[in-house]
């Protein structure tokens, strides 16, 4: 008798197949970490996509007009 009601042999073998309180909570633990781990690299994504984009402008800078880009970065923040 299991809560008022009899436990059949299906049910004593679905509670052994389960796996210990530890590897369950192991197993949550890891998804959640997962999925955080997911929401922060999608949150960075545009920071790093936005850091690409301003080197290869400053790259492009340098090939077309020999100065170098930290230079032209300071006049354009001095005339800010």
């Amino acid at each position: 008798m299991f809560e008022g009601r009899p436990v059949t042999a299906d049910d004593v073998t679905k509670l052994a197949d389960l796996e210990s309180r530890e590897v369950l909570l192991a197993k949550l633990a890891g998804a959640m970490k997962a999925s955080m781990s997911k929401a922060a690299a999608t949150f960075q994504a545009p920071l790093a996509q936005a850091a690409r984009l301003a080197q290869a402008l400053a790259d492009k800078r340098v090939a077309e007009g020999g100065a170098s880009a930290p230079a032209a970065d300071d006049a354009a923040v001095a005339e800010a």
